[in-house]
């Protein structure tokens, strides 16, 4: 008989974790100056797991500018957690650190988000929001 990891065990691999019909994990990874990866594709009701990496200290930070103010309350309601900024995670000292949340119900578009301690060095990324 054949045995392979299956869809459960190649999905947690790749960080795609939940039970089908219930939203995904998108894991990214803050690694140096960058989002990896630095945009996503999201339905509402998924989960975002933004990992810290070594040596960093990292946030995330959506642009407030580029989201309707009714959308940010959606998200501010949304994100956890002491916040430093206006739709901004707190500041993630150690290597592993997770800051996560669910994925609010936003219409479909970009919603573009930085790190603020490396916007200048070009960390940037984005959360599509699917159909």
């Amino acid at each position: 008989m054949r045995r392979g990891i299956g869809v459960v065990g190649l999905a947690a691999l790749l960080g795609l974790h939940g039970v089908p019909g219930q939203g995904r994990t998108h894991v990214v990874r803050l690694t140096g100056s960058r989002f990896v990866p630095a945009e996503i594709e999201a339905n509402a009701g998924d989960s975002l797991r933004f990992i810290n990496g070594p040596g960093g200290l990292h946030n995330v930070e959506f642009v407030t500018d580029s989201i309707a103010p009714p959308l940010r309350q959606r998200l501010a309601d949304a994100m956890p957690g002491e916040k430093i900024g206006p739709l901004s995670s707190p500041l993630l000292l150690s290597g592993g650190e997770v800051y996560a949340f669910q994925v609010p119900a936003l219409p479909p578009g970009r919603y573009p988000f930085i790190c603020l301690a490396h916007v200048t060095a070009g960390m940037r990324g984005t959360l599509v929001i699917l159909p």
